[in-house]
């Protein structure tokens, strides 16, 4: 009798008729959107603003610094409140890269405005993912957690994608400053989202989640055991190969406002 993998009963459908799921992945969605938007007209900007790839350059490497310093996070989220996490840094965000285009209407925009609001916000918008990834075994059904993460990471890859690619548009058309007052609308589409997001604790993982928080120490047992489990798992070589891919994608990265305005000025003196 050949073998045969069990079927699930689990569909999208089902998924999606469970609002605050459609509501999570929704704010999800967006969010990242807004991420990309934000990614590419930052990069544009100070590259506009200097006309030097080492200032885009710099502000990659800036980006990379909330991603190294990530692995602090996850201990912290076992301790909030879910909806909270996801809500501030939505609005935090928004308000944040409202503040370049303020600036620029007053006439004090300059690139350190840019290179130093980028990690900042990319530090508080490191909370999110963990907090979504966190919520979602709470708001599905254990039989349908692998569709859900299929339908988070397929949902979320394409959309960064095309946000890319509306970024480029967007940027060509309205200007990078622009860019940033859009930017703003998308991250307060997901907080009102992400307000519908309730996640339901047992009385007995609340309770120790509240002795977990009066102990001075269990933030750093959390975070000790959690890099130990790195370490003795295939996680460790999988990281490695994950951050060589980000280092190859962030060289790249760099030159491409340069490369993009190079070919602007080939065509134009084509015409």
């Amino acid at each position: 009798m050949p073998f045969q993998l069990p079927l699930t009963k689990t569909r999208f459908s089902d998924l999606l008729a469970n609002t605050t799921f459609a509501r999570l992945l929704a704010g999800r969605i967006i969010t990242d959107a807004g991420d990309s938007l934000y990614y590419i007209g930052s990069m544009w900007l100070v590259y506009d603003l200097t006309g030097s790839t080492f200032y885009t350059g710099l502000a990659a490497a800036l980006l990379q610094v909330p991603n190294v310093l990530s692995f602090l996070v996850g201990p912290l989220i076992d301790r909030w409140d879910l909806r909270p996490i996801l809500l501030g840094t939505q609005l935090t965000n928004a308000l944040g890269v409202l503040i370049v285009p303020l600036v620029a209407t007053l006439g004090h925009l300059t690139v350190w405005w840019v290179l130093i609001l980028m990690p900042i916000l990319d530090l508080i918008n490191g909370f999110v993912y963990p907090a979504q990834n966190a919520a979602l075994p709470k708001i599905v059904g254990s039989e349908q957690l692998t569709r859900a993460n299929s339908m988070f990471t397929t949902s979320i890859r394409t959309v960064g994608m095309i946000a890319n690619a509306v970024a480029g548009v967007l940027i060509s058309a309205l200007g990078a400053i622009a860019l940033f007052a859009i930017d703003a609308t998308t991250f307060v589409l997901a907080g009102v989202l992400f307000l519908g997001v309730t996640t339901t604790n047992t009385t007995d993982d609340q309770s120790n989640t509240s002795d977990d928080a009066t102990t001075d120490d269990s933030y750093l047992t959390d975070l000790r055991g959690g890099i130990a489990y790195v370490r003795g798992s295939a996680l460790s070589v999988i990281l490695l190969g994950m951050m060589l891919g980000n280092f190859v994608s962030v060289a790249v990265n760099v030159v491409l406002p340069a490369f993009a305005n190079s070919i602007g000025a080939h065509l134009s003196t084509d015409f």
